[in-house]
Protein backbone atom coordinates (compact mmCIF):
# COMPACT_ATOMS: atom_id res chain seq x y z
CA UNK A 1 0.00 0.00 0.00
CA UNK A 2 1.24 3.38 -1.01
CA UNK A 3 1.53 6.12 1.49
CA UNK A 4 2.70 9.93 0.97
CA UNK A 5 4.94 12.25 3.05
CA UNK A 6 5.93 15.70 2.10
CA UNK A 7 9.63 15.72 1.47
CA UNK A 8 10.60 19.46 0.06
CA UNK A 9 8.05 23.04 0.73
CA UNK A 10 9.98 25.85 -1.35
CA UNK A 11 8.06 29.38 -1.73
CA UNK A 12 8.10 30.59 -4.92
CA UNK A 13 6.44 34.03 -5.85
CA UNK A 14 3.10 34.44 -3.47
CA UNK A 15 2.52 30.28 -4.19
CA UNK A 16 4.38 27.05 -2.80
CA UNK A 17 6.07 24.20 -4.39
CA UNK A 18 5.75 20.79 -2.52
CA UNK A 19 7.62 17.63 -3.63
CA UNK A 20 5.91 14.67 -1.95
CA UNK A 21 7.44 11.43 -2.10
CA UNK A 22 5.16 8.05 -2.72
CA UNK A 23 6.06 4.58 -1.47
CA UNK A 24 4.84 1.32 -0.87
CA UNK A 25 7.93 -0.08 0.89
CA UNK A 26 9.80 -1.44 -2.00
CA UNK A 27 9.29 1.43 -4.98
CA UNK A 28 9.82 5.34 -4.24
CA UNK A 29 9.34 8.14 -6.38
CA UNK A 30 8.74 12.17 -5.87
CA UNK A 31 5.88 14.26 -7.85
CA UNK A 32 5.58 17.90 -7.79
CA UNK A 33 2.86 20.42 -7.08
CA UNK A 34 2.19 23.88 -7.18
CA UNK A 35 -0.65 23.83 -5.38
CA UNK A 36 -3.74 26.60 -5.45
CA UNK A 37 -4.78 25.61 -1.54
CA UNK A 38 -4.37 23.28 1.27
CA UNK A 39 -7.71 21.69 0.49
CA UNK A 40 -6.82 21.31 -3.35
CA UNK A 41 -3.04 19.74 -2.29
CA UNK A 42 -4.90 17.51 0.18
CA UNK A 43 -7.31 16.22 -2.27
CA UNK A 44 -4.29 15.81 -4.93
CA UNK A 45 -2.76 13.61 -2.38
CA UNK A 46 -5.57 11.91 -1.56
CA UNK A 47 -6.60 11.04 -5.11
CA UNK A 48 -2.99 9.71 -5.90
CA UNK A 49 -2.79 7.99 -3.53
CA UNK A 50 -6.49 6.49 -4.79
CA UNK A 51 -5.06 5.77 -7.99
CA UNK A 52 -2.03 4.20 -7.00
CA UNK A 53 -3.53 1.85 -4.23
CA UNK A 54 -5.61 0.81 -7.21
CA UNK A 55 -3.17 0.12 -9.66
CA UNK A 56 -1.27 -2.32 -6.76
CA UNK A 57 -4.55 -4.24 -6.35
CA UNK A 58 -5.24 -4.59 -9.92
CA UNK A 59 -1.75 -5.89 -10.60
CA UNK A 60 -3.03 -8.56 -8.01
CA UNK A 61 -6.78 -9.37 -9.14
CA UNK A 62 -6.61 -8.93 -13.06
CA UNK A 63 -5.84 -12.02 -14.74
CA UNK A 64 -3.00 -11.52 -17.27
CA UNK A 65 -5.25 -12.43 -19.93
CA UNK A 66 -8.25 -11.16 -21.28
CA UNK A 67 -11.07 -13.45 -20.28
CA UNK A 68 -12.83 -15.36 -23.83
CA UNK A 69 -16.50 -13.95 -23.64
CA UNK A 70 -18.54 -16.13 -25.99
CA UNK A 71 -21.44 -14.63 -27.56
CA UNK A 72 -24.61 -15.80 -26.54
CA UNK A 73 -26.97 -17.29 -29.40
CA UNK A 74 -29.22 -14.46 -28.92
CA UNK A 75 -26.35 -12.13 -29.83
CA UNK A 76 -25.19 -14.69 -32.42
CA UNK A 77 -28.81 -14.64 -33.45
CA UNK A 78 -28.50 -10.37 -33.72
CA UNK A 79 -25.65 -10.13 -35.62
CA UNK A 80 -26.30 -12.28 -38.45
CA UNK A 81 -29.67 -10.17 -38.95
CA UNK A 82 -28.04 -7.12 -38.60
CA UNK A 83 -25.22 -8.39 -41.38
CA UNK A 84 -27.93 -9.99 -43.64
CA UNK A 85 -29.09 -6.48 -43.64
CA UNK A 86 -26.46 -4.78 -44.73
CA UNK A 87 -25.59 -7.08 -47.56
CA UNK A 88 -29.15 -6.43 -48.52
CA UNK A 89 -28.68 -2.56 -48.54
CA UNK A 90 -25.53 -3.42 -50.75
CA UNK A 91 -27.53 -5.87 -52.97
CA UNK A 92 -30.50 -3.21 -53.34
CA UNK A 93 -28.18 -0.47 -54.52
CA UNK A 94 -26.37 -3.16 -56.93
CA UNK A 95 -29.45 -3.66 -58.51
CA UNK A 96 -30.60 0.26 -58.82
CA UNK A 97 -27.42 0.33 -60.98
CA UNK A 98 -28.68 -1.70 -63.75
CA UNK A 99 -25.84 -3.21 -65.51
CA UNK A 100 -26.71 -6.76 -64.62
CA UNK A 101 -28.19 -8.79 -67.09
CA UNK A 102 -29.13 -12.73 -67.84
CA UNK A 103 -27.32 -15.17 -65.52
CA UNK A 104 -26.08 -12.15 -63.09
CA UNK A 105 -29.37 -10.58 -62.90
CA UNK A 106 -31.06 -13.60 -62.11
CA UNK A 107 -28.58 -14.97 -59.11
CA UNK A 108 -28.87 -10.72 -57.85
CA UNK A 109 -32.47 -11.53 -57.79
CA UNK A 110 -32.23 -15.32 -56.23
CA UNK A 111 -29.72 -13.59 -53.61
CA UNK A 112 -32.28 -10.37 -52.87
CA UNK A 113 -35.13 -12.59 -51.99
CA UNK A 114 -33.00 -15.09 -49.56
CA UNK A 115 -31.70 -12.11 -47.97
CA UNK A 116 -35.18 -10.94 -47.57
CA UNK A 117 -36.62 -13.94 -46.72
CA UNK A 118 -33.72 -14.31 -43.86
CA UNK A 119 -34.48 -10.81 -42.68
CA UNK A 120 -38.55 -10.96 -42.40
CA UNK A 121 -38.82 -14.15 -40.71
CA UNK A 122 -35.61 -13.58 -38.12
CA UNK A 123 -36.88 -9.79 -37.41
CA UNK A 124 -37.01 -8.93 -33.68
CA UNK A 125 -38.89 -5.78 -32.52
CA UNK A 126 -35.78 -5.16 -30.61
CA UNK A 127 -33.57 -4.90 -33.75
CA UNK A 128 -35.95 -1.98 -35.27
CA UNK A 129 -34.79 0.20 -32.47
CA UNK A 130 -31.14 -0.17 -33.44
CA UNK A 131 -32.10 1.05 -36.79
Amino acid sequence: MYTASIKTKDEIGTGVRVTVAFTNGTDTFDEVIEPQTKSQFWSWVEGRLFTLNEQEEMKVELPNERPVVEPTQVELDKMAWFKMYNTLEQLEKLETKGFLTGARLTALTNKLTQARTFLDTNTRVEYLDKL
